[in-house]
């Protein structure tokens, strides 16, 4: 029940319409929590106090809760208050998400507005597509199924995953990539989406296929995992030697 903390702090430069305008440089500070309290169920709060020192200073909340019915479909519910000297504004909000396939979702919300004596409705859809096709990082379990920590493959993903090596991928041209089949993946509906079964080549794939066991195996107490550095030079034909005297293929 603990929640998870963060702290925001910001300026308004007053750079903006005149509307907006308060007539001076006004700071903005907040405190973010977020509250798993299931697999599927999460609330994130918000508390936001605006345009500090001003005429027009505001405090507000935010609450979202969101909650996940099956794979593939989800809903949240919103609500934001911003308190004012002279009215107090309030937005109630709910919608549901429904995953397509695994890179594609659709959305739609409706929400309540009541700002001083106005009040009305409004809805919107929406679709979000996933552009980098993410493919989550392998994990180790403990025999608890919780996740254990500082294992070979834990360590590996770390380094792989470095801060900077994650800035200079900006710069990177990425490869056009396509669906392998490895078993560590979860697919929803395999019947939706067409299997290829490929070689692994890259070094990259070579990474993946070396990994495989630690998903395969993760529950068996009596598996002793390889160091992956090792597993994936003895797939190196510059050195192992009978790699370029013999032929070979991994899938």
């Amino acid at each position: 029940m603990i929640p998870s903390i963060a702290v925001y702090a910001g300026v308004n430069t007053d750079f903006v319409n005149d509307i907006y305008k308060t007539g001076s440089i006004s700071p903005k500070a907040g405190i973010l929590l977020q509250n798993n309290l299931s697999v599927d169920f999460n609330i994130i709060t918000n508390f936001y106090y605006d345009k500090i020192g001003t005429d027009f200073a505001e405090f507000s909340y935010i609450v979202t809760g969101t909650y996940n019915f099956n794979n593939r479909w989800s809903t949240f519910f919103e609500n934001q208050t911003i308190f004012l000297k002279k009215q107090n504004n309030i937005n109630l909000g709910t919608g549901l998400a429904f995953l397509l396939n695994k890179n594609l979702q659709i959305n739609t919300s409706a929400r309540f507005l009541l700002e001083g004596k106005t009040n009305g409705f409004y809805g919107g859809i929406g679709v979000s597509y996933r552009v980098d096709k993410h493919s989550d990082s392998f994990k180790e379990i403990d025999e608890n199924g919780n996740d254990a920590m500082n294992t070979p493959i834990s360590r590996y993903n770390k380094k792989q995953n470095g801060f900077f090596k994650r800035v200079f991928s900006i710069f990177t041209k990425k490869k056009k990539r396509e669906l392998i089949i490895t078993e560590g993946e979860e697919i929803i509906n395999p019947l939706e989406i067409m299997i290829i079964l490929k070689e692994a080549k890259t070094r990259r794939e070579i990474k993946r296929f070396v990994l495989f066991p630690f998903s395969l195996y993760r529950k068996n107490k009596y598996w002793v995992p390889p160091i992956i550095k090792d597993e994936i030079a003895n797939f190196n034909p510059k050195k192992i030697l009978f790699l370029k005297m013999l032929m070979h293929a991994f899938f």
